[in-house]
């Protein structure tokens, strides 16, 4: 029981690690760099699961650049929002959306499964971290959820922060 938990510590912080990495490199600033790790992320998680991917990015996208801080935490709100639905939606299709509205990038992330109440204001560190997050960039989460009906979270950015 030990040696696995180092293991999967040690896999979690090599994982995170990696994403700093790549976040913090200049080379990755384009989107199409973070667009890229998106797609491997979402089917590494949930292909296994035999969980259709949907992935569908505005063509005004291409030479968008991100700050680097910008750039990360927009990715590790997706890694959230992906993990949960692999996780706890039981869902059978999840779907992205990235594109530019209203002087706003915005992310969203759908999945048809079993949902939650949201007014019952149980929120978990992931959600609450997403949150923070989103905050930080001056943006917003919205997140739309109904049991049995799915769950959509939304990240809206404001365009400034981007380069």
């Amino acid at each position: 029981d030990y040696l696995l938990k180092i293991s999967l510590n040690t896999q979690y912080i090599m994982e995170n690690m990696g994403d700093i990495v790549c976040s913090i490199n200049p080379a990755n600033d384009s989107i199409q760099k973070v667009i890229s790790k998106m797609r491997e992320f979402a089917t590494t998680i949930l292909e296994p699961k035999h969980i259709k991917f949907d992935l569908q990015i505005a063509d005004d996208l291409a030479n968008t650049e991100l700050k680097m801080e910008y750039r990360r935490d927009l990715f590790l709100i997706y890694k959230e929002a992906i993990n949960n639905a692999a996780k706890y939606a039981n869902c059978s299709s999840v779907r992205v959306k990235l594109f530019k509205k209203n002087k706003h990038l915005i992310l969203l992330v759908q999945d048809n499964g079993i949902g939650f109440d949201t007014a019952e204001g149980k929120t978990g560190n992931g959600l609450s971290s997403m949150g923070r997050r989103a905050s930080l960039m001056g943006g917003e989460l919205l997140i739309n959820s109904k049991k049995n009906e799915g769950t959509s979270i939304e990240l809206v950015i404001p365009l400034f922060v981007v380069k």
